[in-house]
């Protein structure tokens, strides 16, 4: 009991972490600020993260958190695509990928470019943008700070759904590598995430606030099952029907955000049922076969 009691504090000081960076990340302006703060948020779990973009055939690193790598070095760390690497793996894959450092035979380059000791665990996470893995996220597993993988995963299926849409939030926005980087960014970098912005429509401010209301709970509900229960949403997919595998879970999603919002806002734009094709179905409406659809 008293070991129970004594861990407590730390199980209730990552909870409060986890939701502050969350909630950091939700509300960045830009694609630049919302990678920002989630670098920021990985620091609490993980010792050391680096977040890799790829460019043609080469894995190049934009952004860093713990590394003893300088400012002008980053844009120097580019890993072939074809190496047998972790990288090409959770890219390939589409997957993430917990295991030792010496699974994959030329993994040692990756980790020699990076300039760090060869940790016990890596952990590799995709971001992805409507399905499709645009980035890649690595940590060290090791435990200083406590390494929690739920926690980052859960920080890039956020940043991931954010990133996704930023359209709606408005905001005009160009290219990932056009934006200011933290770090030195080789000026050649070609562009890796786009936006498109529809002309915005006029609307109160109580009906914007809504509308944000309505979105942040979406990112929130679908992220929880893409974070809990993916297994089941891969065999799902594997099978053709996610919601045969996951009619409770999306059903009970679907309440309580109907539940919470007013019927005039989700008729105008249904978020939730946006979400679940585009990050649950990657983007194909077939897969959801069987969920009673209200606006989509």
């Amino acid at each position: 009991m008293a070991k129970e009691g004594a861990e407590r504090p730390d199980v209730v000081q990552s909870l409060e972490l986890l939701s502050e960076s969350i909630n950091r990340i939700l509300q960045g302006e830009n694609q630049n600020a919302i990678l920002n703060e989630m670098m920021d948020g990985v620091s609490h779990f993980s010792s050391r993260a680096y977040f890799f973009i790829k460019k043609r055939e080469t894995f190049l690193l934009f952004k860093t958190q713990g590394s003893a790598l300088a400012k002008g070095q980053l844009s120097n760390v580019a890993i072939p695509c074809s190496l047998d690497t972790s990288l090409r793996r959770v890219f390939d894959t589409g997957l993430p990928f917990l295991g030792a450092a010496d699974t994959f035979s030329e993994e040692k380059m990756v980790l020699t470019r990076l300039d760090t000791p060869e940790p016990a665990t890596l952990y590799l996470l995709p971001l992805k943008i409507k399905g499709k893995t645009m980035a890649i996220l690595l940590c060290d597993g090791a435990n200083l700070p406590p390494f929690q993988p739920q926690a980052l995963e859960i920080l890039t299926n956020i940043t991931g759904l954010s990133l996704d849409l930023l359209p709606l939030k408005k905001i005009y926005t160009t290219t990932l590598l056009d934006q200011p980087s933290q770090h030195n960014v080789a000026e050649n970098s070609h562009h890796v995430f786009t936006a498109s912005v529809e002309e915005p429509e006029e609307m109160s401010e109580e009906e914007q606030t809504q509308h944000r209301n309505a979105q942040r709970l979406s990112r929130v509900s679908v992220s929880d099952i893409l974070s809990y229960k993916r297994d089941l949403l891969e065999k799902g997919r594997q099978e053709g029907n996610i919601y045969k595998y996951l009619r409770l879970e999306i059903d009970q999603a679907a309440a309580h955000f109907y539940s919470k919002m007013e019927e005039k806002i989700w008729k105008k734009k249904n978020y939730f049922e946006l979400d679940l094709i585009s990050h649950l179905a990657m983007g194909d409406k077939k897969l959801l076969e069987g969920f009673p659809f209200k606006g989509v």
